[in-house]
């Protein structure tokens, strides 16, 4: 595993000949994240069911995103009115991200869509 940089006890890394999109993993203790590299952009969106959304992005691949489990693990203030499923699906794509709300009340980080992981680190 090829070390790129170390920053307050991050450590950067990557794998030579590894799956696409091109990324980089990161660590810090046991905790890891990938992050791409690529201007991953959303092109596409479509209502499932539930709180499922199949997402398009900008190099080919799609995945359905259930946000509802997502959504009743973290409660919050802000967003805790998207769990209401007529309100959920008024989402919206902006600016190649998927937004609820006339302010982003609701986003998420385009890798977390992309690898279908809603949470802070990407877990592998």
């Amino acid at each position: 595993m090829p070390e790129i940089y170390e920053y307050f006890g991050l450590i950067f890394y990557f794998y030579s000949n590894e799956h696409d999109p091109i990324h980089v993993h990161v660590k810090k203790g046991d905790r890891k994240m990938k992050n791409i590299l690529e201007n991953l952009s959303i092109t596409k969106s479509e209502y499932i069911a539930d709180y499922t959304i199949r997402l398009s992005f900008s190099d080919g691949t799609s995945n359905d995103v259930d946000f509802g489990a997502y959504l009743y693990r973290h409660p919050h203030p802000q967003y805790d009115k998207y769990r209401n499923l007529s309100k959920f699906k008024k989402f919206r794509i902006e600016n190649g991200d998927i937004y609820w709300g006339k302010s982003g009340d609701l986003i998420f980080p385009i890798e977390n869509l992309y690898f279908n992981n809603l949470e802070k680190f990407y877990e592998y």
